[in-house]
């Protein structure tokens, strides 16, 4: 997803050429909802759907949250995979194995680069991310949470248009400067 200088590239390895691969990207729609949350959208928006439903949340215990929340409501309709560092690897392939079937799944900032979900029409984002933080003064690791760059914001948002037209929804004020 990352975009480089390609004849910089090429010059510092001796002229080596350049193949260009482009890549075929949706519309992707933007919408704001501050004062919503990411089961309440979810459930609001799956019946209008085609295709999976991606929600970023900043950590496992949100994430977990809102399964639950999910899961009650809707029941064995809808699937509903977490998406997180802390899970085994077959709970993460289970969550990118494309279905055909709408889903939901529920995910951290690992998916916004590292791994790409296939099917994704909608995405949910709640704006927040946790980040590893040292403080000197206690000596201690911490997991602070944190708003999510523009940048973040706007590759989030592109997980909705990989293979169609898509929509994304931020649960934030449109005039919150990330």
């Amino acid at each position: 997803s990352a975009t480089l200088d390609a004849s910089a590239v090429s010059d510092f390895l001796g002229g080596c050429p350049i193949v260009d691969v482009p890549g075929r990207l949706f519309p992707v729609s933007i919408a704001y909802q501050s004062s919503a949350d990411v089961p309440t959208v979810i459930a609001a928006e799956m019946a209008a759907t085609d295709g999976a439903v991606l929600a970023f949340l900043p950590g496992a215990r949100e994430i977990g949250q809102a399964a639950r929340h999910l899961t009650a409501t809707f029941g064995a309709r809808v699937p509903v995979f977490e998406l997180h560092g802390g899970l085994e690897a077959e709970q993460q392939d289970a969550a990118l194995r494309p279905s055909g079937r709408p889903r939901i799944i529920l995910a951290t900032n690992i998916a916004e680069t590292t791994l790409t979900v296939p099917d994704v029409r909608l995405v949910v984002d709640a704006g927040w991310q946790k980040v590893a933080r040292y403080d000197a003064d206690r000596g201690i690791d911490s997991l602070d949470t944190e708003r999510v760059s523009r940048d973040a914001a706007d590759q989030r948002a592109g997980r909705a248009g990989r293979v169609a037209p898509g929509r994304a929804i931020r649960l934030w004020d449109e005039h919150v400067r990330l």
